[in-house]
């Protein structure tokens, strides 16, 4: 869920700017990066974590959690790492394969990550959460406003119920005026 807000807040604040991965990335979640001691406290949590994955290094939820909280440290090698552990494990798992694409994106790593999203729509073609960060970064890596355009009348039409369908709407409707 942390990855979802973060994304989101970050398209938002950078949206109508071409400023690029590494820009986002400081942007990320539009508020200050992680304190001194939220890390710290990550960091403790990792160092745990990493310890029990050497007893069970196929747990599946175990290695998740791990390169969440890579993520979430803006560590996206240390996510990109435990997010293809847990690929191995569960290949066509969308969330996953979309939290992969968004690392990778995040580590400036833009064609792998649009192959990943590509991969993730091959298994799960309404994937919603995949529709929508593909969209940011066909916007903003490719300035392919009608392929991010089409992505999003995609995830409106098929997910009448995404919680983020409001946002989606209003950038549509802003793209849209853009043409």
């Amino acid at each position: 869920m942390g990855v979802l807000v973060g994304f989101i807040a970050t398209y938002l604040v950078v949206r109508d700017r071409d400023l690029g991965p590494v820009v986002i990335r400081d942007a990320l979640v539009g508020a200050p990066a992680p304190s001194a001691e939220a890390i710290a406290g990550e960091l403790q949590m990792i160092q745990e974590l990493e310890a029990q994955v050497i007893e069970t290094p196929d747990d599946f939820q175990l290695l998740v959690d791990l390169a969440n909280l890579y993520f979430e440290i803006e560590s996206y090698q240390g996510a990109i790492a435990y997010y293809d552990r847990a690929l191995e494990l569960r290949p066509d798992d969308p969330s996953l394969r979309t939290d992969m694409a968004t690392a990778l994106y995040y580590s400036n790593q833009v064609d792998k990550a649009i192959v990943e999203f590509e991969t993730t729509l091959a298994i799960a073609p309404n994937h919603p959460q995949t529709l929508f960060n593909m969209g940011i970064v066909l916007i903003e890596e490719r300035n392919d406003r009608e392929g991010a355009l089409e992505l999003w009348e995609q995830l409106i039409r098929m997910n009448p119920s995404y919680p983020q369908l409001d946002l989606v709407q209003t950038e549509i409707d802003r793209l849209r005026e853009s043409f």
